[in-house]
């Protein structure tokens, strides 16, 4: 028994391979819009979020915890000395300086 794949023809003289291709096309088609669909609702999702909610799950248990464990925000003058103080070290080291 012998079988011609790409010379077969249907009763309807329509070749095989032009049905694959078309088949596959039909598919492709299905998958790309069943992804952007998907792809619609994830945004949609995530556009209705509720940040401040978010936040307030997480971030204001956390601030309490720093504040339970004696940790507290510094300020931004003891920040810029900070930074300041890496940076003069930074040069130091760069220059031999100690």
């Amino acid at each position: 028994m012998m079988f011609k794949v790409f010379k077969a023809k249907k009763a309807d003289g329509v070749s095989q391979p032009r049905r694959w291709f078309f088949k596959g096309v039909a598919t492709a088609g299905v998958a790309i819009a069943s992804i952007a669909g998907l792809g619609a609702a994830v945004r949609a999702g995530k556009a209705e979020m509720d940040y401040q909610a978010a936040y307030d799950k997480d971030v204001i248990p956390g601030d309490k915890i720093l504040q339970q464990n004696g940790f507290e925000e510094i300020a931004q003058q003891e920040k810029d000395e900070m930074v300041q103080m890496f940076i003069d070290d930074y040069e130091n080291k760069k220059t031999g300086i100690t």
